[in-house]
């Protein structure tokens, strides 16, 4: 699952004794969470359905994806920050760069020949491509559906 999923999922345990009721994980995969947040803003107002997200789908989602239905301020009140997670670049043992320097000078050398795969959307998507732009690096951008 994604780092949501893995987070949600050491959480729920913690917060099932805190609050002793159970807590169930419904993942809803894909869209860059848009179809939890969808299935979370139309559920029954009831205060037992809570959306586990990141900044995606509270900031990013308006700007990249379409058919936004819902608004991150109105719709939903936040109740507390669950962690910080950092992104890191990470390449092939096989790649013969070691530094970032010697990275950034590979993908410049090998121009349409690199890709980086990210959900639609997402942190990762739009550091990505800040990179190949701060960069002049030509990556090739490979949006997966998650799940």
């Amino acid at each position: 699952g994604s780092p949501n999923d893995t987070f949600a999922r050491a959480v729920a345990p913690v917060l099932a004794l805190r609050v002793k009721q159970p807590v169930i994980v419904d993942d809803r995969p894909g869209g860059g969470t848009l179809i939890g947040v969808k299935a979370v803003t139309t559920s029954a107002p009831d205060g037992y359905t809570l959306l586990f997200t990141n900044t995606p789908t509270h900031v990013i989602a308006q700007f990249v994806a379409d058919g936004i239905a819902y608004d991150p301020i109105r719709d939903f009140a936040p109740i507390v920050a669950v962690g910080k997670t950092s992104l890191v670049l990470v390449v092939s043992a096989r790649t013969p760069a070691h530094t970032l320097q010697e990275f950034i000078a590979y993908a410049r050398r090998n121009p349409g020949k690199l890709n980086f795969g990210f959900g639609q959307g997402t942190l990762p998507h739009l550091i990505g491509e800040a990179f190949k732009t701060a960069t002049r690096s030509d990556i090739v951008s490979i949006p997966y559906r998650g799940g």
